[in-house]
Parts: structure tokens; C-alpha cells; sequence
């Protein structure tokens, strides 16, 4: 199904005036000269060699919603998906194949710290989008640095190094009586950068049995105690409650798209048994850096994690209690082979580790209450690696990159004696960039994807034991390209990649809508990505529109199945489950006269394939998204007053389906149109 005239005429308009105005903070730096820190040493974007996008506090501020979920959405190659309220999933180029919730197959960290477990699981569900400054998303496999991984890694900043003090304070409801509220305190003093976040949210949220509820907190202080040392503290507490409403077929989503799961002949429904999931989760981290010269610097990061965690299926009652902890630590040695710098280079030495102990009880749900133990786990997973990098720049045009880890991965049932160690797998990257012109940039890179299965997938909801499943592996050949026009107010980055990956993990679901994992042969992912930002008007132009900020991404997928062949059943060819073939978002922000903004979200999502079979596709859907806000300037504060409004177009569609689902049961339907006021109250000084 091809997108009607009207709604291509809706995207050729955003397309020519779109892209939020990044400035509603902090004015906008321009985009070339942006640094990533992702890769150890800090880099211009417009030079780095890998596939890497930046999403800004600006850019989260500018677009409606309560979550991360339309500014990563708004970026190629990357797609966040939302089964139901609270229940998200993250993909970086198609990787959702084994993610029914949660993120797997894509490594995340917050600043130094990883989040995600050494089973292999992160719970981003738990933080709250205010707790986060910044986002840097690292596409395709990285395992030279960052570990097991074949999707990418995300990084999350919890601040910034240049952020003035501030008291920000924000209450908003709207829709499905949704309340929420949010606290910032930034102080800078004695050395300390001192960051303080709280917020809770809730909502009843559109479908039957769907009802969501968060408290967060978070402190984060960055503490200079000497020229040349560093000492970083970071600790978080979630508590995340939400229902799960469960999935339904074509015709039950068609009749009445409000309700939950309903019973069966065999099953009771989703509302009856009070399907749903609570996890109280605490993180926290220590660091500490030290410069030992202009050359040398060394940082070692400590962390701890505890998921308490209760997720009751039609089927049964799960508790799983998930303790972790680990390390990272690296030193960093730079120099300069002459006093005119044509010839830079950089090494890095260091290794990574975690722990995690998974004590699992599965209970009869009788209605919502936990009866007679059905099973119990206890499972203990290691993760550890080694990693070296090198990074040489030549003439500041040139600029090579060449890294290697050796990683390690083990996992023993502390209960039955299961023990399975993978052999030891190296993890290759290089990467390079050239300037053909001082505005134009070609890059290239060859990487190797590593992806052992998760505790999740080993030990699912169905209670059984997986020991038999196969990491996932393959290598990524990737060629782009940027560019940096008219005085940097037109920024261009576009790539090609194709990654061979062997037995690819994927998801399956019996009766009871319990979850199990099968290793699905190889595929073959061909991508295009792209994405445009230009500044088409200026304050230095001094017109009626103050700013006026348009940006275009395109995903184009061609990911199939190379060999897969189950029960009997080959489906080598037929496109990758879950993966839309082509995926184009537009934002447009402007600044008026009389401190007016407003910016707009457009999301085109082709069809999708829902199960292996591909005898079964999602439907395209349009997304239109509308913010806009009026800031009184008091003394040393200010007011603003926004309202916003989402699914403008009232598109019938499953944001986040149930792939390979039992019975067809596929689609999670997402809210039709609904609407949020709030007012943002802020105090503080500018630097």
C-alpha cells in the first residue's frame, strides 16, 4: 500500500520547512562542530568514521510526549517502538527480531556506566526522559570497545559539561488522565557540577488494562577536586508499574481496538488475570579520572544495579530478583609526532566486566494473585573483555581508527548444575574518514557483531531451559558520506552498509502468550540512511520568523532471510520479521515574535512483515505530531505554557507488535488522537 496523494503532499511540505529549532535552551552549535565522546576521545562529528547520531536536549524538548521515544524516532536507522504505555523497545538497524520488551543486541551506558546487564538486557523503561541531557547512538556492531553487541550502542549523558545553574520545575496532564511532574536542580560550586532530577508520571492510557505509573530520581555530580582529577557519582532510583494489555488479532483490533487480550475456550483474558509488570530498579556508579600529563589520563568506573522485578503473564506470575555489578577501566596515551601536528595518534588500553545473578520463581497466576510455585531458576551469567584502540590523524584530513576486543561469556544454573561457556571471540573494527574538500566527507568502516543469547532468552517465560541457542555473529561493511554547506547551515550525512548475520535469534510465542527463542540461520541487511538538517532561517536575518529549523531522515531496509529453515518450514528469502522496508520522519520548528514556538513531527512507517512467514504484514501508518508554546519572561525566571497534540491524523496502528505471536495475535493498538497541556517554570543563570 502506497501512501495517498494528500499524506506524500503532507511529507513534501515538512520536507521543505521541517526540524525542530534547536535552540529553546541553548542556542545550537553548529552541527560539524558537535563533539561525540562515544569513541574515548573526543570528536567532531563531522569526521568521525562510524555511523553516529546525536539527539541534543533541544532537539528532546522540541517534540511532544513523555518519552524518548519521537526524538530517536526522528533519526535514520533507529526505531523505538511502544506495545503498550511504559513498555518500550529500541532497535538499532532491525534488531527487534528478539526484543519482545526491553532492549537486547544493542549495548547502552549511561556516561561511563553500562546499563546493561551481563545477561545481556537493558531496562530503559525505568529512566525518565529528564534524566537524560543528551543521547549519542552508535549504529552498527561495536563490540572493539563496548562488548557483545551486533546492533550498536547507545550512550546517554545525564548532563553536560556547560549547563548553567537552574531550577526547573514542570507539571503537565492531558489525555487518559495522564499527570506529570518534574523537578531539575543544576548547581555549580567548588569544583562540583551537581545535578539533581525527580518526576512521576502517570496515566490510564488508552486500551483496557493498560494503566501506567513512574517515580524517579537521580543524582549526578561531577566533582574537579584537582587540576587534574575527576570524581564522578551517579545513583538512580525507578519505580515502574504498568499493566499489559496483551496483543490482539487483525479482526478483534478492527472491532474494538480499546480492549485488552479476551479470554479464549483454554484462556482467560489479559484484564481478568491483571496481566502486568512492577520493577523497582536502583543503579549507581562511582568513577574517577585522573590526568597524570597532557599525554596520559586514566579512568575507572565502578557500578551496581538491582532489578526487583514482577512480571505476571496470562500463564503465570513471574519475580526475579537481578543483582549486578562491574567495571570499566581504560587508559588513554595521545601524542604528536611534530610540533606543526600533521601526524596525530592516540591509543587506548582497557577492559570491561559485569556480573549478574538471576533468581527466578514462576508462580500460577489465580487472577492476579501468586499461587503454587510452577518453577525456579538460579543463574548466574559473566561477561568480561579486553579492548585496545588506535586512532591517527593525518594532516587533519585523514583520520584512521583500528580496534580489537577479546570478549568472554559464561553462564551456569546455580540450581542444576547447567554450565555453558562460549569460546573466547575476538571483535575486530576499522574505520576511516577523508576529507575530499574541507566540507565534504567520506568515511568507511568493516566490523565484527557478536550477540550471545540473554538470560531471558536462555530461560523465557515459558519456563524452560534454552541451553542449546547460538550466538548471533556476522560482519558490517559500511560506506557514507557528509556534508557541511552554506556556512554550516545545511549539514548532510548519508551511508550504505550491508551485514551478514548467522544465526540470528528470533521470537516465538506458545498458547499461553509465553515467549521462547530459536536460532533462525542467517540474514543478509542491506541499508540506506539519511538524514538532512538545514537551518532555513536564521535570527541573523532578522525576519518575521525568528527560526525557522528543518531536518529529513530516510531508512531504506532491504533485510531478508538468507537460510532459515524450522519445523519443516524454509523461509530463506522472505523479508526479516518486524523490519518496515523504508521508515521517513520530518520535524519542523519555528521561533516567533513575542517568545511563540511551535514544532511539528511527521513519522512515515511503511508495512512490516509480522511473522517468519510474511503471510501476515502491519499496515503503513502517517504520524503527525504538533507542539507549541508561549514563554513570559519574569525577573530572573521564566514561565512557559505548552500544549501538544499527537496522532493528529487519527491513524489506526500497532506501534510495537507481537512478533511470531500465537494465533495471530500481533497487534498492540496504539492511542488515537490525544492532547497534553503543561506550564515549565525556570530560574537560574546564563553563562
Amino acid at each position: 500500500m502506497q501512501p495517498s496523494f494528500p499524506k506524500i503532499l503532507i511529507f513534501v511540505l515538512l520536507s521543505a520547512v521541517s526540524q525542530k529549532a534547536l535552540a529553546q535552551e541553548i542556542d545550537s552549535a553548529e552541527l560539524a562542530d558537535i563533539k561525540v565522546t562515544g569513541y574515548i576521545n573526543r570528536q567532531a562529528v563531522l569526521h568521525i568514521p562510524g555511523a553516529v547520531n546525536v539527539v541534543d536536549t533541544a532537539q528532546m524538548n522540541a517534540l511532544t510526549g513523555n518519552t524518548l521515544l519521537p526524538a530517536l524516532n526522528a533519526l535514520p536507522g533507529i526505531r523505538m517502538e511502544e506495545r503498550s504505555p511504559a513498555s518500550y523497545r529500541l532497535s538499532l538497524r532491525g534488531s527487534l527480531m528478539r526484543s519482545p520488551f526491553g532492549v537486547r543486541n544493542v549495548k547502552v551506558y549511561l556516561r561511563h556506566f553500562p546499563l546493561t546487564d551481563a545477561g545481556g538486557n537493558t531496562y530503559l523503561n525505568i529512566l525518565s526522559r529528564n534524566a537524560v541531557e543528551n543521547i549519542e547512538v552508535l549504529k552498527g556492531p561495536d563490540g572493539s570497545l563496548f562488548g557483545a553487541n551486533s546492533g550498536g550502542v547507545v550512550i546517554l549523558n545525564p548532563d553536560t559539561d556547560n549547563f548553567p545553574d537552574q531550577v526547573k520545575a514542570e507539571v503537565r496532564t492531558g489525555s487518559f488522565n495522564l499527570f506529570e511532574e518534574n523537578i531539575l536542580w543544576r548547581k555549580n560550586a567548588g569544583g562540583h557540577t551537581l545535578r539533581v532530577t525527580q518526576s512521576y508520571e502517570s496515566a490510564d492510557n488508552y486500551r483496557v488494562n493498560s494503566a501506567a505509573k513512574r517515580f524517579f530520581v537521580d543524582v549526578h555530580d561531577r566533582w574537579r577536586y584537582a587540576k587534574n582529577r575527576e570524581l564522578e557519582l551517579l545513583a538512580l532510583y525507578s519505580r515502574l508499574q504498568y499493566q499489559t494489555p496483551g496483543g490482539l488479532t487483525q479482526e478483534q483490533m478492527q472491532k474494538d481496538p480499546w480492549q485488552a487480550r479476551p479470554a479464549t475456550k483454554t484462556m482467560p483474558g489479559s484484564a481478568e488475570q491483571k496481566t502486568g509488570t512492577v520493577n523497582k530498579y536502583m543503579f549507581g556508579g562511582l568513577s574517577h579520572k585522573t590526568d597524570f600529563s597532557e599525554n596520559l589520563s586514566h579512568l575507572v568506573a565502578l557500578f551496581a544495579g538491582n532489578a526487583d522485578y514482577m512480571n505476571r503473564f496470562i500463564t503465570n506470575d513471574e519475580t526475579r530478583d537481578e543483582p549486578t555489578f562491574g567495571w570499566r577501566s581504560y587508559f588513554t596515551y595521545s601524542a604528536k609526532t611534530s610540533v606543526s601536528g600533521n601526524f596525530n595518534w592516540k591509543y587506548t588500553l582497557g577492559t570491561e566486566g559485569a556480573h549478574t545473578r538471576v533468581k527466578i520463581a514462576n508462580y500460577d497466576n489465580n487472577k492476579g494473585e501468586a499461587g503454587n510455585l510452577q518453577s525456579a531458576a538460579d543463574i548466574n551469567t559473566l561477561q568480561h573483555f579486553y579492548f585496545n584502540k588506535i586512532d591517527l590523524s593525518f594532516n587533519g584530513r585523514l583520520f584512521v581508527e583500528a580496534a580489537v576486543s577479546l570478549n568472554f561469556y559464561k553462564y551456569f544454573f546455580k540450581d542444576t548444575g547447567i554450565t555453558k561457556s562460549f569460546a573466547p571471540q575476538w571483535m575486530p573494527r576499522a574505520a576511516f574518514s577523508y576529507a575530499l574538500a574541507s566540507n565534504f566527507i567520506w568515511r568507511g568502516s568493516l566490523s565484527k557483531g557478536y550477540s550471545p543469547p540473554t538470560t531471558a532468552e536462555i530461560r523465557p517465560s515459558d519456563n524452560k531451559i534454552y541451553d542449546q541457542l547460538n550466538p548471533e555473529h556476522g560482519w558490517n561493511y559500511e560506506s557514507g558520506f557528509r556534508l557541511n554547506l552554506l556556512n554550516g547551515r545545511l549539514f548532510v550525512d548519508a551511508s550504505v552498509f550491508h551485514f551478514g548475520l548467522h544465526d540470528a535469534i528470533v521470537r516465538r510465542t506458545n498458547e499461553g502468550g509465553a515467549e521462547y527463542f530459536v536460532n533462525a540461520g542467517s540474514t543478509k541487511q542491506t541499508g540506506m540512511e539519511a538524514w538532512m538538517n538545514y537551518k532555513l532561517i536564521t535570527p541573523a536575518q532578522q525576519l518575521f520568523v525568528k527560526k525557522l529549523h528543518v531536518s529529513a531522515a530516510f531508512t531504506r531496509s532491504f533485510f531478508r532471510f538468507a537460510e532459515y529453515v524450522y519445523d519443516d518450514k524454509n523461509y530463506a528469502g522472505n523479508l526479516m520479521t518486524g523490519v518496515p522496508k523504508t521508515m521517513l520522519s520530518n520535524t519542523l520548528a519555528a521561533d516567533f515574535p513575542a517568545n511563540l514556538s511551535l514544532s511539528v513531527y511527521y513519522n512515515y512507517t511503511s508495512s512490516l512483515p509480522l511473522n517468519d512467514a510474511n503471510d501476515a504484514f502491519a499496515k503503513p501508518y502517517h504520524l503527525l505530531q504538533v507542539k507549541a508554546g508561549k514563554t513570559f519572561l519574569l525577573n530572573k525566571s521564566s514561565v512557559t505554557l505548552h500544549v501538544g497534540a499527537d496522532n493528529l491524523l487519527n491513524a489506526s496502528y500497532s506501534l510495537g507488535n507481537d512478533l511470531n505471536a500465537f494465533g495471530k495475535r500481533y497487534y498492540n493498538p496504539a492511542a488515537p488522537w490525544n492532547y497534553w497541556v503543561g506550564v515549565v517554570w525556570k530560574a537560574g543563570t546564563k553563562k
